[in-house]
């Protein structure tokens, strides 16, 4: 029964450190391609253009990039801003008033005071020689499409409304200072800025976030399971390999249930994220260390090939049907997660444990010292007399 425990147990350390290293090694891809702010970027490019549907999706596109670039959400603040992956509704809203621009030939909002210079007549006609605006595309920047959107969603002068929301923010920090920063925040633009796109905006904004998070992780599922492969195929990762040496390999099997309370205990998947940021920021390199296969690699129940002539080697080692077989196999099993295994693998541990118990308490029985029956001899005890005569 311990025998058949550990080789379970040497198979969940296997799947649990390369499911680490997938998982880990995802990540890493995501993080230099800021595939998160990708997809965040079209899901506010979507919302964008059901706010104005006169919007067309270059220009709403544009307006998200300008958005999630922005100094106050963005991922990074030097001169190459990553795109941020995180955007609240609050932040959203605020920046779009904020980034709101007018033309320069827009004529200025209904209730603003005529400028003090203003005295040539009404109908005064522009001068002869005045010449068109010298950037006719001036208008037609992300800022004053933005300027047009709002406007037309109901919010007249959206500098003038976003001050307000912060006087108001700052009043009701005031006078309720225990409240919420975004609950603050959420009241004030509530109330100052009613309008048709703000009520747009809160209501189609969770479910635009939603679906956002659901195709980030349909990507990032594409992404764990071509890793898995190509880790797979390059380790040459054979599922039944791995059985069948931990199956006749006593050395193999102890070394497998020391590793595998190691990783419990210690919960190694910390110190690999780190690894994976350090390699993220660039101030460091991912190394069998970091991914935890160096204790397999060392007892040799997983070899890494050192180049294209030791892989075919590998390769020719068995049948190609039954090692390509033992590799899908592996590749499934993979597409668990770690989670999965980690849950297995404690599992299974407290498992050995008990039995480890009681197989060592019923040794301790049968060595102890026990008094035996006595039991007679042979030719003794009751006897017949054989001179006895019916």
């Amino acid at each position: 029964m311990l025998k058949t425990l550990d080789l379970l147990i040497g198979v969940s350390v296997v799947m649990l450190i390369f499911s680490m290293a997938v998982t880990m090694l995802t990540q890493l891809a995501l993080g230099l391609f800021n595939s998160r702010a990708k997809i965040l970027r079209d899901g506010i490019t979507g919302l964008l253009t059901q706010l104005d549907r006169d919007l067309a999706r270059s220009d709403a596109k544009a307006i998200a990039n300008l958005l999630l670039t922005h100094p106050l959400v963005a991922a990074s603040a030097n001169c190459c801003r990553r795109a941020a992956a995180v955007i609240h509704r609050e932040e959203l809203t605020q920046l779009l008033m904020h980034m709101a621009e007018p033309p320069a030939n827009a004529a200025p909002p209904a209730n603003a005071a005529p400028p003090a210079n203003a005295a040539a007549p009404a109908n005064a006609a522009p001068p002869a020689n005045a010449a068109a605006p010298a950037n006719a595309a001036a208008t037609d920047t992300p800022e004053n499409k933005i300027y047009a959107m709002l406007t037309k969603g109901g919010i007249a002068d959206p500098a003038q409304t976003l001050d307000a929301v912060r006087t108001m923010s700052m009043a009701l920090e005031r006078t309720n200072p225990d409240m919420a920063h975004d609950a603050r925040v959420n009241a004030a633009i509530l109330d100052q800025a009613d309008s048709p796109i703000v009520a747009k905006i809160n209501a189609w904004f969770d479910s635009t976030i939603d679906r956002v998070a659901a195709r980030f992780t349909a990507f990032a599922r594409v992404w764990s399971v071509g890793i898995s492969v190509v880790l797979v195929v390059f380790v040459q990762l054979d599922v039944f390999m791995i059985v069948n040496r931990l199956s006749t390999d006593d050395a193999a099997r102890a070394a497998a249930v020391t590793q595998a309370t190691t990783l419990v205990a210690t919960h190694p998947d910390d110190a690999t994220r780190q690894a994976v940021n350090a390699a993220l920021q660039g101030s460091g390199t991912l190394t069998l260390s970091d991914l935890n296969l160096t204790g397999l690699v060392s007892d040799n129940l997983i070899q890494i090939p050192g180049g294209y002539d030791d892989w075919r080697r590998q390769w020719a080692q068995t049948s190609a049907i039954r090692h390509l077989a033992g590799m899908l196999v592996a590749v499934a099993l993979l597409s668990l997660g770690a989670p999965f295994w980690y849950s297995i693998l404690k599992s299974l541990l407290q498992l050995r444990s008990t039995i480890a118990d009681k197989d060592d308490a019923q040794r301790q029985v049968r060595q102890s010292q026990q008094t035996s029956p006595q039991l007679p001899l042979i030719g003794e005890g009751e006897k017949g007399d054989l001179a006895a005569t019916g």
